[in-house]
């Protein structure tokens, strides 16, 4: 999160995981005027930069991030972990850099190996096999992988790659605490930031998030059967199994939020009006540590500012070039203003006979 100060984070992150999740719980691994590391339990990562990074417009920014692993995931539910980031989204500028999702097939109708001989033509161990036809995706045919450990685990999609699919036998891999087989999509940077969007979005809209889930899985591999061209894979029908897994999910297509959803129309409003806000704030005379004490101010006072701060955000933001022009320019139009009686009163001495 941009724009959010560290001991906001804290009290987020105890307010929604609990005490346990709080500052007291992090034993400080770095901890200065520049920067913040700390440790929790469940391994837990809590760091903060205090300087920040330049972003193309020139505005520095600070920020605060957290790391969950899977075990802590499950230890305080998705909902809770959607009440985090929707509470830090309304508090600083939010960016999910990864996000996996996961799907169990708690039947174990297909094992890894077998959907992984399903998915690639030619041996497992070859070096020259490539993903079937039936796989519907953008990746490489032959950018996959094959491990036998645990049970085996099929990758599809590079290590690094914005998306991942992981398909692997998940009652080995946890010594039996979940018997499944298990469906794992990794998603990283704008892809995550999107499917979390898509998820607090859900909510909302009171849409199951196993279908959301579906819709991006879908998006990035599908199974069907190949019947005439390429460009018409949407029309295949898909294969029984995988139908069984997914329904009859259709694909995401573009990592984004719904533009219907309340939260959507949030951001795209306050983006919209944020630069209009700082500009007349500051033609106003107002000072960024004025603007501070005004949003948090105690009282009714900051009540009403509560409205500005859910609009501009916690900090004035520093303005573009542009912005700065129209500044200008507003002001140049102020002076003219208040010259205006002036001119008038001359003009007015001067028609006198």
């Amino acid at each position: 999160m941009k724009g959010m100060p560290l001991p906001k984070l804290h009290e987020l992150m105890a307010k929604h995981l609990g005490a346990s999740f709080g500052r007291e719980a992090l034993t400080a691994l770095r901890e200065d005027e520049a920067a913040f590391d700390g440790k929790g339990p469940l391994s837990i990562r809590v760091k903060a930069d205090h300087v920040g990074q330049v972003d193309k417009r020139g505005t520095r920014w600070p920020w605060v991030g957290f790391r969950l692993p899977g075990e802590a995931c499950r230890v305080v539910g998705s909902n809770t972990i959607l009440d985090l980031l929707e509470a830090c989204g309304l508090e600083g500028k939010l960016k999910v850099s990864r996000l996996d999702v996961a799907l169990d097939g708690f039947d174990r109708k297909i094992t890894p190996r077998q959907f992984a001989e399903a998915c690639v033509d030619g041996s497992l161990c070859g070096e020259k096999a490539v993903l079937r036809k039936v796989v519907v995706t953008r990746v490489r045919r032959d950018n996959w992988n094959w491990s036998r450990r645990k049970g085996g685990c099929l990758w599809v999609g590079g290590a690094n790659s914005s998306r991942l699919l992981r398909v692997y036998d998940k009652e080995v891999e946890s010594k039996g605490e979940i018997t499944s087989v298990r469906f794992e999509l990794q998603n990283r940077n704008r892809f995550a930031t999107g499917l979390t969007q898509r998820f607090l979005d859900a909510r909302w809209e009171k849409r199951a998030l196993s279908d959301v889930f579906a819709e991006h899985l879908v998006d990035f591999v599908d199974i069907r059967e190949p019947r005439g061209s390429r460009s018409r894979s949407q029309d295949w029908r898909r294969v029984r199994w995988w139908q069984e897994l997914v329904g009859k999910a259709k694909a995401a297509h573009t990592p984004v939020g719904n533009p219907s959803g309340v939260e959507a129309w949030r951001r795209a409003c306050s983006k919209q009006c944020r630069g209009f806000l700082s500009v007349v704030l500051r033609n106003a005379g107002v000072t960024e540590g004025e603007y501070e004490a005004m949003v948090e101010g105690p009282g009714a006072e900051g009540r009403l500012a509560a409205g500005v701060k859910a609009a501009v955000g916690r900090v004035l933001p520093k303005l573009s070039p542009d912005q700065v022009e129209r500044l200008r320019q507003l002001q140049e139009l102020e002076r003219r203003r208040l010259r205006q009686p002036e001119e008038l009163e001359r003009r007015r001495r001067r028609r006198r006979p």
